[in-house]
């Protein structure tokens, strides 16, 4: 692979994405270290940990509703008018 090269022209992926896949990232709130520059550090992420953070954590279950009422149907045949009544 070349030392230098545009995310755009690299080839798009084909097919389903994978847990272990990865995705570049820019974060724009750190500037230090390894790969960094005022602008951000260049980091990787799985597709694992990106839907995970994205599904979020379930909150609690609450509280059962009512049971909802039954409707019954009538169709008068002469009038062609139909009657759901609950």
């Amino acid at each position: 692979m070349a030392d230098s090269i545009k995310i755009t022209s690299l080839t798009p992926l084909e097919g389903d994405l994978h847990d272990d896949d990865q995705f570049l990232v820019v974060d724009v709130s750190n500037t230090d270290g390894d790969n960094a520059s005022s602008t951000g550090k260049t980091s990787r992420v799985s597709f694992e940990d990106i839907s995970a953070k994205l599904a979020g954590q379930k909150g609690d279950t609450g509280e059962k509703g009512s049971s909802g009422a039954s409707p019954s149907f009538s169709y008068n045949s002469s009038t062609g008018v139909l009657t759901i009544t609950t």
